[in-house]
């Protein structure tokens, strides 16, 4: 991977072969792309690769999410101001490399209530929601199936005034470790 100065890699995702990968933006933005030599081709050494997504200023690409084709997979969204989201991703429209992508949440944006997603993790995670307060809410996952597909929630977690999720941070599950 040949990357131009200035520039780092965050992180990397393994995909299933012919699987899909579903990228997040902070926006709420989700692109859906097959994992095929299409969509994503094998690029030499010396590469720099294609765009794969397009971002808005201010905008990030915040974590992608790897999945088998055709799975019940389900992916959770956690916003800034505690809306916390539950999606099949197959219900996500599949993208070509490049594309927008679809919005997969309504973000409060008035000039009070500025709102942004600050992290994603598939529906069977257990973890905890760090806020701007130092504090920690744990969030299991009979919590997550809880949330009706495509509904927000906003009581899973009880923020205090001018305090903020920071992240979520994922847990080991002893249910599913081994």
């Amino acid at each position: 991977l040949k990357l131009k100065d200035g520039v780092t890699l965050n992180s990397a995702v393994i995909c299933q072969p012919n699987g899909e990968i579903v990228i997040i933006s902070s926006y709420g933005r989700a692109l859906k792309l097959k994992v095929n030599n299409d969509s994503l081709p094998i690029m030499g050494k010396l590469a720099q690769g294609a765009l794969t997504m397009r971002i808005f200023p201010g905008e990030m690409i915040l974590r992608a999410i790897s999945s088998r084709k055709g799975d019940s997979n389900e992916l959770i969204l956690i916003t800034r101001n505690g809306k916390i989201k539950k999606i099949d991703i197959r219900t996500i429209r599949e993208c070509c490399r490049g594309d927008l992508g679809q919005i997969l949440i309504d973000l409060d944006n008035s000039n009070k209530h500025f709102d942004r997603v600050v992290d994603i993790c598939n529906s069977n995670s257990i973890g905890s929601i760090i806020t701007t307060e130092g504090r920690s809410a744990r969030i299991t996952v009979s919590q997550f199936k809880e949330i009706e597909i495509n509904k927000t929630m906003t009581t899973l977690i009880d923020l205090k005034e001018n305090e903020y999720v920071e992240k979520f941070l994922p847990l080991i599950n002893p249910e599913t470790s081994s």
